[in-house]
């Protein structure tokens, strides 16, 4: 893997963080979002590669936040990835963070 190359909107991304936990990037295709995301986020949680039932999604992204949030120190910030590729699934993480917070 290549070493990371720093980008100008790294440090409006940490002030962001410090000040809400969660964040959008939005930018143009292969301009390294992910890789920008990754390099401020404290751990990751790969919700665009689970199972393609609905149901099963969603109980299999309850179980995952349970044990996600047991791991996550009270400062640090999950990365989501993948919300692009299946809002349904970003959507069923996000409801079982909230109601596991």
């Amino acid at each position: 893997m290549q070493t990371y190359r720093p980008r100008i909107v790294d440090r409006l991304l940490d002030t962001y963080l410090a000040a809400s936990p969660a964040v959008q990037l939005a930018g143009a295709h292969a301009s390294g979002k992910i890789t920008t995301g990754l390099q401020a986020a404290s751990s990751v949680a790969q919700i665009d590669r689970m199972g393609t039932g609905i149901d099963r999604e969603a109980d299999v992204a309850e179980l995952l936040v349970e044990g996600y949030l047991d791991n996550l120190a009270e400062n640090e910030f999950p990365f989501v990835g993948g919300p692009r590729r299946s809002p349904q699934r970003f959507l069923h993480f996000v409801r079982a963070y909230a109601r596991a917070r």
